[in-house]
Parts: structure tokens; C-alpha cells; sequence
């Protein structure tokens, strides 16, 4: 499970990497230092992606796993 800190910590490193958190929630840092929440999660069989773009950090890790929950029920 990712933390606040951690997420705060998160620096980019070359190509576009993910970094997991639970129930299909997980961070993607790009090299051009932008990170976006995504949560993947499936409909009528077929995997689909909910992005949430978190630019220069503007939005918490906190708020994107609220929203996650929310998105679920």
C-alpha cells in the first residue's frame, strides 16, 4: 500500500512507470515529471481505465483514493 510520502517521493525515471496501490488504484509517473492516479477496473467483461491527472502534485493521495471508493460503489 502506497503512503502520502511515498507518493511524494515518487520521481521519474526514464519511460512511464506504475506504481501499485490496492483494489486497482495505482500511480503513473511519466518523464515529463507528470503523475496521474489510474484505476482500472472492468464492465461487461472488458478492462477499462479511469485517469485522474494529478499535475505539479495538485491533487493528494488522499483525495484520489476518496474518489476510487466513490467510483466502486
Amino acid at each position: 500500500m502506497l503512503t502520502d510520502l511515498e507518493f511524494r517521493a515518487l520521481r521519474p525515471v526514464g519511460k512511464i512507470f506504475k506504481v501499485a496501490h490496492q483494489r486497482g488504484l495505482y500511480v503513473a509517473v511519466a518523464s515529463s515529471r507528470v503523475v496521474s492516479f489510474r484505476f482500472d477496473y472492468r464492465l461487461n467483461g472488458r478492462r477499462k481505465t479511469l485517469v485522474q491527472d494529478a499535475r505539479h502534485r495538485s491533487l493528494r493521495f488522499a483525495t484520489a483514493c476518496t474518489r476510487r471508493a466513490m467510483q466502486r460503489h
